[in-house]
């Protein structure tokens, strides 16, 4: 991951931009595409049944090559053999039949049988039997060719132990005792090729199968409907790309903010969102990311001073990268990755892989947080900050039977207004708003639903709950401002409409106005201002 000539201090690396792959607009797959696909799609057991599927109609292939190389062979000697003759004859009735067998139905080692049994046939058949395996070394090379493709690497190794020790019994039985060095160095070469052709098959196909699951988890990630859900989704898609242990998704807390909250990620339990970091204050990975919009390896955690001492205790962390996240106009944050024992940095498919990652994960990210900030001011009141009529009729919608409502009308307001102006008003409507979320829980809904009216939505109460919300709010507020309140409250009741709710919550606090003397009129215009209250 690390370009050449990148610097390295105190064991971090900082890398230039993650590396991208331009395909220009006449780049085209080559003619043997065909063949790639083949392997692409998988003929291991992680292919699945239609792999399976592909692996017979490949091993139909490769027997009715043999039988066409024996039958080349028969037609060229001079002693031709009826018996072999016929032997061939069924071997190609056999290798037409293997399609249709239920190869979807059989288990994944069912695959490695064909090799086998190969193998088994030339060196103790032919060798053995008649001490011509030197004419048959075609065959091997059909063997190993198809380990190559259908097998894991090591298996090539088995079916050379296997083909050098039925070699053995070949020499041992006496029947094959001409060019036996030839053919064992003939063997190891074949064995040797088909596991570096199976090595990069099999890395291949692994590379599909992680672009497969990073297009799925890109589709999720663009169906996020929050932040919170985004983050697990890039979180758990990062750790599957880099094998790594575990992720962070840390955004700023605020556009410009240098405080990174955690939002999601994989590996950890806990809420996230207790992680902060202040990347002006604190030494780390994530700040150099988030500055400078590069990678960050550090190979060594435990010694690194890029890395918070209680990071690395909490998560056995012996290995991390740190990623930025960057949004259509700023970074948004960084992602933390990291490894229990010491891990390499990520190769060239990782980098494309995780650069299409926090590419996609920077816009979505952005986008969501655009989303909450709309959403946020279509159900917040812009003069005092808290909840307004819509977000109001929202949670009543959502309460049930038992919820309480608390009505607040201020006294008095209107005389205010008139004879200290809009300005004074506002002022007592901003604190008023202050003190009456100071009063309440913090899982209680308060909203200003009309220009002087207020509520409190309490999901469970009764007018015990009433009560000791009011004098709170009475003790909190005093009359400074020379405004007092009425309040007046329902409790839902089974089967109630929430019309007939907030009509019996408003009749109680009409009630109590009605009982109360007249206030007395406002004070006098004042210098008082927003900032001295």
């Amino acid at each position: 991951m690390r370009p050449t000539g990148a610097p390295d201090v105190c064991g971090v690396t900082v890398d230039a931009p993650l590396r991208r792959t331009e395909m220009g607009p006449g780049s085209r797959l080559p003619r043997w595409a065909g063949i790639a696909r083949f392997v692409e799609h998988g003929l291991t057991p992680s292919g699945g049944p239609q792999a399976h599927v592909r692996a017979g109609r490949l091993i139909s292939v490769m027997t009715l090559m043999g039988v066409a190389y024996e039958a080349a062979l028969l037609v060229a000697t001079s002693d031709r053999s009826r018996t072999e003759a016929a032997v061939l004859v069924g071997l190609a009735a056999v290798a037409a039949a293997i399609p249709f067998l239920p190869w979807q139905r059989w288990p994944a080692w069912v695959m490695s049988l064909p090799a086998i049994v190969g193998v088994g046939l030339l060196t103790l058949g032919n060798g053995a039997a008649e001490g011509e395996l030197a004419h048959d070394m075609p065959l091997f090379g059909l063997v190993f060719t198809y380990a190559a493709l259908v097998l894991s690497p090591a298996w090539s190794v088995w079916l050379a132990a296997l083909a050098l020790a039925g070699l053995g019994v070949a020499v041992g039985a006496g029947h094959q005792s001409e060019r036996v060095l030839e053919l064992a160095g003939s063997i190891a070469i074949f064995a040797f090729c088909s596991m570096l052709a199976a090595t990069s098959t099999d890395l291949h196909r692994r590379h599909g199968i992680h672009l497969a699951a990073l297009h799925t988890g890109l589709a999720d990630l663009v169906a996020a409907r929050d932040e919170a859900e985004a983050a697990g989704i890039v979180g758990r898609l990062a750790t599957s790309l880099l094998h790594c242990d575990g992720a962070l998704v840390a955004i700023r807390e605020a556009a410009g903010s240098p405080i990174l909250v955690g939002r999601g990620g994989h590996g950890l339990d806990g809420d996230y969102a207790q992680i902060r970091v202040d990347i002006d204050e604190e030494q780390s990975g994530a700040g150099v990311a988030v500055r400078t919009g590069q990678a960050v390896w550090i190979g060594d955690a435990r010694t690194s001073p890029y890395i918070s001492r209680r990071i690395v205790t909490a998560v056995s962390a012996s290995s991390a990268l740190f990623l930025p996240l960057n949004g259509p106009s700023n970074r948004l944050g960084a992602i933390a990755l990291w490894w229990t024992a010491p891990a390499r940095e990520p190769d060239e498919f990782a980098d494309h892989a995780v650069h299409l990652l926090t590419t996609q994960a920077g816009l979505v990210l952005a986008r969501l947080r655009e989303v909450a900030r709309l959403d946020h001011a279509s159900l917040t009141d812009p003069l005092t900050g808290i909840a307004n009529r819509r977000a109001f009729e929202a949670g009543m919608d959502a309460t049930e039977p038992g919820a309480l409502l608390v009505v607040i009308d201020l006294d008095a307001f209107k005389g205010l207004n008139d004879s200290q102006g809009h300005p004074a008003g506002d002022r007592v409507l901003r604190r008023f708003a202050r003190t009456l979320a100071a009063s309440t829980r913090g899982g209680d809904l308060t909203a200003r639903i009309g220009g002087d009216e207020f509520a409190v939505v309490v999901h469970r109460g009764n007018d015990h709950a009433a009560a000791t919300i009011t004098a709170r709010l009475r003790s909190l507020w005093g009359d400074a401002e020379a405004v007092g309140f009425s309040f007046g409250h329902a409790v839902r009741q089974p089967g109630e409409s929430v019309g007939d709710w907030i009509q019996r919550a408003d009749r109680d606090l009409y009630r109590v106005k009605r009982s109360r003397p007249a206030p007395p009129g406002p004070l006098p215009p004042t210098v008082n201002s927003d900032h001295a209250v």
